[in-house]
This record gives structure tokens, sequence and C-alpha cells, in this order.
């Protein structure tokens, strides 16, 4: 996104907050450190009002939905930092609780961008890998996954998004994905771990993003 707003000459603002959905209303209770972040449930609210109020041409949502709806998985095994979010509180988010948070939350969200007079398209996460790339000892073939194991971890998203079917939508996984993922293109890292890419994988998607971005802006 630097790159293209360098070359074609648009201001580019990039909003995260560390642990946390990109979701209203949304808390995290878990044993996380970056938990602290979201405990509250209001953060994002107040995120969100400043987004509004910038009065943004278009606003790109991404996240890495799966750590909502599976949980942070290490080693095979749901880590006591689950990642879990609810909207209520003094309430134990639980895996069905969280996926149905990201229903509620998720549409309100783009109605409140759109509302605000933006335009707007999701970013579904990229395939997380089995192990970090930089795991010398296995090959990428033993740490990617197959598009079938891809579909099943994001199918809660997936499912979230059906109540939106005129959201506009980017997918990673048509890119990176065939039977198998890929972790490496013609012996070039795409990843930096198991879930953020390099700028080199990121450049897979300029042109998808520049398309979206020349639909939603008006060219001068």
């Amino acid at each position: 996104m630097e790159k293209l707003a360098r070359d074609h000459g648009f201001e580019l603002y990039v909003i995260g907050h560390p642990g946390c959905p990109p979701l209203p209303g949304t808390k995290r209770v878990d044993a996380g450190l970056n938990s602290i972040n979201c405990a509250r449930g209001d953060e994002m609210n107040s995120i969100l009002a400043q987004i509004v109020a910038l009065k943004p041409a278009l606003v790109i949502v991404a996240g890495r939905w799966s750590l909502y709806t599976q949980g942070w998985i290490r080693e095979g095994k749901l880590d006591e930092a689950t990642h879990f979010i609810t909207e209520s509180s003094g309430v134990q988010a639980t895996q069905e609780g969280s996926i149905q948070t990201i229903s509620r939350t998720l549409p309100r969200l783009l109605s409140s961008l759109q509302e605000g007079g933006s335009a707007v398209f999701l970013v579904k996460e990229v395939p997380v890998l089995k192990d970090t790339i930089n795991n010398t000892r296995k090959t990428e073939a033993e740490i990617v996954p197959t598009r079938e194991e891809h579909l099943r971890v994001s199918k809660p998203f997936d499912d979230a998004l059906k109540s939106m079917p005129q959201a506009k939508v980017l997918d990673p996984a048509s890119r990176l994905c065939a039977a198998s993922c890929m972790a490496r293109k013609e012996g070039v890292n795409l990843y930096q771990d198991d879930s953020h890419l390099t700028y080199e994988g990121s450049l897979l998607f300029e042109q998808d993003f520049w398309e979206l971005i020349k639909e939603a802006i008006p060219q001068r």
C-alpha cells in the first residue's frame, strides 16, 4: 500500500491496534500480554470514531481473523492467550461466542464506515503456515497448508461474510493457493514468519489493491 501511495500520489493512513480485531465494542480477556490493548471494549469504538472523522475515501479492513474464530493454536494446542473476543463484561470468551461476536460486529463496522461516506473493502487473512518459514528443519511442503485446510480454517469468517453479500472482499488465497498454498516463489520467501507477508509477498497483490482503489477513489 505504501508503494501504491507513493506511485499514485494519494494519502495513506495505516491504523492498527496490536492484538485486537478491528471490530467495535469487542474485548479480549485472556492471558495474552497484548490483550490489555482491548480489555475494556471501548478502544476500537474510539479508533473507529477517529477514522470516520478523517472522512477517508476508502477504508481497507484487515485482520488475522482465524485468531478470533479458531484461537491461537501453538504446537497443536489452544494457548492460554486464546484471542477469543466478546462484547460482554465479566464473561469468559469462548470459541462459539467469539464467532458470534464477529458475525454481529463486522456488519456494524462496515455500516459505520459506509454511513460516514467511505468506500470499504475487507481483506481475508493470508493462509497461516503450520510453522514459521524460518524453521530450517522443515521443508516448505511440511509447513504449507493445502487449500482445503485453509478453507476449513477460514470457514467461520466466510460464514460471517454471507450476511454481507454486497461487501467487497480480497482473498489472498486466490494468489497463494492452488491445491496447496505456497510460502516461497522462485526461491523468494513470501512470508516473514507463519502469518505475515514479506514485501515481496505483498507485491503479489499490488494490482489487486490498485484496481479496488481506482474503483473507490475518483481519479484526478
